[in-house]
């Protein structure tokens, strides 16, 4: 039996909405708390593509049980949150900044608990590296940390290492975005593709060294990593705005490379984390395959947990939630121990 999930209209969530100052750029997050007195300590956790914050439907639950405040925004462009046409917007310097004000808000002079997966994670590494002042530790579901770099590393260099993400380049033009516009029907059938469900037809419609054969797109069956109930969810929060913004995500890689200068100023060295981290990853990522996690542990100088689950693809959290949950778990049990052994010293 899969562990206790979220629902649509989750009675256990608050759903708040919290502008951004000095933007026209609202966020909708989902908080879940527990009764004050056991409150432990807060959590961001970050989605990636193509979620929403109901992509951690396993883990708010348990997390809660764990008597964490748990923070869960629809990202940038997302679900209820406002999706600016602007590409520019979507920089992983001003993410980093809502973020932060997010938590400043929910967690005022708190340090809070951080989590990501797929572009969440890699949101969830640039925040830690944006405002480490804000976080206790950070983890990734999916995605490595990847440091910044003196060159601007365009798609096509990316490529000629990790071929598996050439769906990227489609993402990027304009085509696919057009195609699906806001139509439910055609979402639905572009979330099935890319949550595990199956064709019909031996078509290759979604293939990550190619991206989504559009006109096949509606030979897919229904995703098992979703009930029907959920599935209608996601596609009424696409269609809410499109996939014009969640695609912007891709279309930035120049501008966050002129942001991440400022991290190899001269004299400097490589950017290393000071605050505990992990990193899982699974060996069916056809994306994002594990050897890619080689060599990490140069980055954190409080070392980095690593974990592979097997038999698992891209979606760890929704396909093996109690693996998922039991690893946060000991991590955040370790790194709230960790912080209470530091501030009996002090």
């Amino acid at each position: 039996m899969a562990p206790d999930a979220l629902t649509p209209n989750d009675p256990r969530v608050k759903h708040e909405f919290i502008p951004i100052p000095g933007t026209d750029i609202t966020y909708h997050c989902l908080v879940a708390t527990p009764p004050s007195k056991n409150l432990r300590a807060t959590i961001l956790l970050i989605h990636g593509f193509p979620d929403i914050a109901m992509g951690w439907r396993y883990q708010v639950p348990y997390l809660l049980s764990l008597n964490l405040r748990v923070v869960v925004p629809d990202m940038l462009g997302y679900g209820r949150t406002s999706a600016p046409e602007a590409r520019e917007v979507y920089t992983y310097k001003n993410m980093c900044t809502h973020m932060a004000h997010i938590v400043k808000t929910i967690a005022p002079n708190q340090k809070v608990l951080l989590g990501g997966h797929d572009w969440g994670g890699y949101t969830a590494w640039r925040l830690a590296m944006w405002y480490p002042e804000l976080f206790l530790s950070v983890f990734s579901f999916a995605v490595h940390y990847t440091p910044p770099t003196r060159q601007l590393v365009t798609v096509d260099d990316l490529l000629k290492v990790l071929p598996s993400l050439a769906y990227q380049k489609q993402l990027i033009a304009p085509d696919l975005e057009h195609a699906l516009g806001k139509d439910p029907a055609k979402i639905r059938h572009f979330l099935d593709a890319l949550y595990n469900g199956q064709p019909s037809t031996e078509h290759n419609v979604a293939a990550v060294n190619q991206g989504l054969d559009i006109p096949h797109l509606d030979t897919y069956g229904a995703t098992p990593l979703m009930t029907a109930v959920m599935m209608d969810h996601f596609v009424a929060e696409y269609a809410r705005n499109g996939l014009k913004g969640p695609f912007n995500w891709y279309r930035v890689r120049d501008l966050n490379h002129q942001d991440e200068l400022v991290f190899l100023q001269p004299g400097q060295g490589k950017y290393t984390f000071k605050i505990p981290a992990m990193l899982v990853m699974a060996d069916q990522d056809l994306a994002f395959p594990p050897g890619v996690a080689d060599k990490q542990q140069r980055f954190f100088e409080k070392g980095l947990k690593q974990h592979l689950i097997k038999d698992c693809s891209h979606w760890i959290m929704i396909e093996r939630p109690e693996e998922a949950n039991k690893l946060i778990g000991e991590f955040v049990a370790m790194v709230l121990g960790e912080e209470k052994s530091d501030r009996s010293k002090l």
